[in-house]
């Protein structure tokens, strides 16, 4: 949009000549301004052709050039998340095909009704911590009851090693990294789902397998109870090894002891 700062009414927020940018990807100029409720604009590719439109959708780019509502192939149509997608295949009203820019491989089906309110979503957007993404698959964030344990477990990992803000409570998670297969969230679900022991409050530990490890991955991670987990953080915090595990005479391994509930040990 282009500012006009030419005198207007007390409280004009819009001008002759103004420029914006509709849900369809089709650039307009206001032409002739009653109020706010009543803007005149005109399309770059229809410059005769006049349409009205109020101030609100206006400026949030909340509105549609008729002349591309056809949904015809290589008509272009924005999201809410202000990504833009192209038609490359038209059924019918209910099965539409559509390529986001930069991700020309993934085809995602809409209806016309999404298309035309930008109620649709790229699922490969990098949306979570600028690195993951929900991906498509049979995984869901959220569930019965709520935001699934897989999701705040997956989101919670992203977290820890890609937001700055993190790095203030938890600064031994600086130049921690996820593998790359782990920023799909349904990759990272299937995983988790594999593992997680039928429900039980199990945890995502990176360091038990390999002592000072930096990355997430199916390689580098298992599922701890949360007490466990808990535990043995708080003593790699104090003495850099797990509680429990001591070093071998031969200093080449380490061996692991785990007390028994009403006595003995593992």
């Amino acid at each position: 949009m282009t500012t006009n700062k030419k005198a207007g009414r007390k409280g004009q927020s819009v001008f002759v000549g103004d420029r914006f940018l509709g849900n369809t990807g089709d650039w307009c100029a206001v032409k002739k301004y009653e109020n706010y409720s009543k803007i005149t604009i005109c399309y770059d590719n229809n410059p005769e052709k006049d349409y009205v439109v109020n101030g609100g959708n206006l400026k949030k780019g909340a509105f549609l050039n008729p002349d591309s509502l056809h949904y015809k192939i290589g008509s272009r149509h924005k999201s809410k998340d202000g990504e833009f997608c192209t038609v490359i295949s038209y059924r019918n009203s209910k099965d539409i095909s559509v390529v986001f820019d930069g991700y020309e491989n993934y085809v995602k089906k809409v209806f016309t009704g999404s298309l035309k309110s930008g109620d649709f979503k790229n699922d490969y957007r990098p949306n979570v911590c600028g690195v993951g993404f929900i991906g498509v698959g049979e995984y869901c964030a959220t569930g019965e009851f709520g935001i699934t344990t897989a999701y705040l477990t997956w989101s919670n990992m992203l977290m820890r090693c890609y937001d700055e803000k993190n790095f203030v409570k938890q600064a031994t998670y600086k130049n921690c990294t996820v593998c790359e297969g782990w920023m799909n969230f349904q990759v990272f679900a299937k995983w988790y789902y594999e593992h997680e022991s039928y429900g039980l409050r199990y945890e995502l530990d990176k360091d038990l397998l390999f002592v000072g490890n930096k990355t997430y991955s199916p390689e580098t991670c298992t599922m701890l109870p949360k007490e466990l987990n808990i535990l043995l953080n708080n003593e790699r915090v104090n003495r850099g090894i797990s509680l429990g595990v001591t070093k071998r005479e031969s200093g080449k391994s380490f061996r692991a002891v785990v007390g028994k509930e009403g006595g003995g040990f593992i």
